[in-house]
């Protein structure tokens, strides 16, 4: 890799981009809405440092390829939630305190 990339903010998913169709440009100009974004391009001599927004469509297309898909909320279904109340099989951790499993009811 010739560049490196920071970039500094609150990253956010928010839901409308968890719907299906949603364009990659629209995707990407949601999830880096508001963030620092700093490269330094060795290979083209270049540093950017600026706010998502001032990027150009050209930079933000070399130095933002990558968009993370969102993350959707999942639940556990019933029998997944039983077996975690099985000492045996899980331990349970909350905020690093070992917790007993039974205290899942």
């Amino acid at each position: 890799m010739d560049y490196i990339i920071h970039a500094f903010g609150i990253i956010s998913t928010p839901k409308s981009t968890v719907q299906l169709g949603v364009s990659k440009d629209k995707r990407r100009d949601s999830y880096y809405a508001g963030v620092r974004v700093i490269v330094k391009d060795n290979k083209k001599n270049i540093k950017v440092d600026k706010i998502y927004e001032e990027l150009t469509l050209a930079e933000k297309t070399r130095y933002l390829y990558y968009v993370p898909s969102p993350h959707l909320k999942k639940k556990p279904t019933e029998k997944e939630f039983k077996s975690w109340k099985n000492e045996k099989d899980f331990a349970i951790w909350l905020d690093g305190k070992n917790i007993p499993n039974l205290e899942l009811n």
